[in-house]
């Protein structure tokens, strides 16, 4: 008997070289019932075995009066003492031996242990119930009933106090779940409650909506019918005057000649003036957008101010360009408002202009950099609003409205505009351009335009 199964083998195997039948076991209980089935003459037992020990199973071995006469050989693994081969002697066992000795000393044990069985007979020493050894296994055995009992007590008290907190946490979650009942019901309620109020503000945030849709576009007629209203008189006053130059050119003298002149400039400024105001009241306005290709924009851009390019010897050059969803026209309008500025206020030497895009998390930001006469960056909020100007008209000419509209294009499409200067060193206007606006999906960007676009 040994529950190392490698330890069973090798004496197995060394026996039956010698002639031996065995009979193996992994435990104290499987090896009872081996020996109560099976003819067996000599045991072999490892101590230390699970379920039943060596020990108990030597004790149980010499109870029987049918193999109380068997030869049993206790084997250990560890070190024994004295007293330990003393307590195997006494329990019954014939011979006490360790392991670390080689299978033939075990050999030998069993030779003697044949020897000793044909000598005698088959008389053995008989061992009594009442043997100190069995005194102090009763012993032992009282002490650990008496162990168990009290392990039991204090099983039945821990049962009991678990089944104390058990009630007092089956009572706090009860009185938890009512109040979080009482919590939710009341949620609820001001939720319903805020759900209306905000349905009430909705309501008048749409009819303000409507009314504000309706106003725009009776400021827009209106901007309409002023401007040709207002425009009407400064064609009679400019005509009046240009048919009395006509008529009476020669008879006036120098001074008449410049009053004349300042009316007719007034009119045109006039005329300038009401016409910046009529486009800066439709910028912007939703219109259907469409997959506009910048670049293209950009070329057409430039051709319309070609004549100013070439006055000014400009030089324009832009990177690669997007294409993106936008008001076709409007964004032709804001590319040149910027771009006209940039040629308008350059320095000593020809105006170079630079245009890039560049790809940012959920919009395209575009800039417009030039070496022009630039501005103090405290007037960067200025230059946005209508008819705001830096300078006078006696030296760039203008009704100071170009870059209010291109404000209000590009803030009505959800994006922003901004700029960035120093006196004598140039600016940069830069405007976003966002995916998704005015509730729209995102646009894919299909393509860029990889043309440049330059002009001297």
């Amino acid at each position: 008997m040994d529950d190392n199964s490698t330890n069973r083998k090798l004496l197995r195997e060394v026996l039956q070289a010698e002639g031996y039948s065995t009979v193996e076991a992994d435990d104290g209980i499987e090896a009872l019932s081996a020996l109560e089935r099976e003819p067996i003459d000599i045991v072999v037992c490892d101590v230390l075995m699970p379920n039943m020990d060596g020990y108990s199973l030597c004790r149980e071995v010499r109870r029987r009066d049918k193999l109380k006469e068997l030869f049993f050989i206790l084997y250990t693994a560890i070190d024994f003492t004295a007293n330990d081969e003393k307590i195997a002697l006494e329990l019954g066992a014939d011979r006490f031996i360790s392991k670390q000795g080689s299978p033939s000393k075990i050999l030998k044990t069993i030779e003697e242990g044949v020897r000793d069985r044909v000598a005698f007979d088959g008389e053995y020493r008989r061992r009594t119930i009442d043997s100190p050894i069995e005194k102090e296994m009763k012993k032992y055995d009282a002490l650990m009933i008496r162990q168990l009992e009290k392990n039991s007590i204090e099983l039945e008290q821990a049962r009991n106090e678990l089944s104390s907190l058990n009630e007092r946490l089956e009572k706090r979650v009860r009185e938890r779940t009512a109040q979080l009942e009482l919590l939710n019901d009341q949620l609820e309620q001001r939720v319903a409650e805020r759900t209306d109020e905000l349905a009430a503000k909705n309501a008048i945030l749409e009819s303000r909506s409507l009314e504000l849709v309706r106003s725009n576009a009776d400021l827009e007629q209106f901007a309409s019918a002023a401007s040709h209203d207002l425009q009407e008189p400064l064609r009679s006053v400019s005509g009046c005057i240009q048919v009395f130059e006509r008529k009476y050119g020669e008879k006036l003298d120098e001074k008449s000649d410049v009053l004349i002149r300042m009316i007719v400039d007034g009119c045109a400024r006039m005329k300038a003036l009401i016409d910046g105001l009529l486009a800066y009241s439709r910028a912007g306005k939703d219109e259907d957008l469409e997959t506009i290709d910048t670049g293209a924009d950009l070329q057409q851009v430039l051709a319309d101010l070609s004549v100013a390019i070439s006055e000014s010897k400009a030089e324009v050059v832009a990177e690669k360009l997007p294409s993106l969803r936008f008001v076709k026209r409007q964004f032709g309008q804001v590319l040149q408002n910027l771009i006209g500025n940039a040629i308008k206020y350059h320095g000593i030497t020809g105006p170079k202009i630079h245009i890039r895009a560049k790809r940012e998390p959920g919009l395209w930001m575009f800039s417009i950099a030039d070496n022009g006469i630039g501005f103090d960056q405290q007037y960067a909020e200025q230059i946005f609003g209508v008819f705001q100007r830096l300078h006078t008209r006696d030296h760039y000419v203008g009704t100071g409205i170009g870059l209010a509209i291109a404000k209000k294009i590009v803030e009505r499409r959800g994006g922003r505009i901004w700029a960035q200067s120093t006196p004598n060193h140039g600016s940069t206007f830069f405007f976003s351009i966002p995916d998704n606006y005015a509730g729209l999906e995102p646009h894919p960007y299909v393509r860029v335009n990889e043309n440049s676009a330059g002009g001297r």
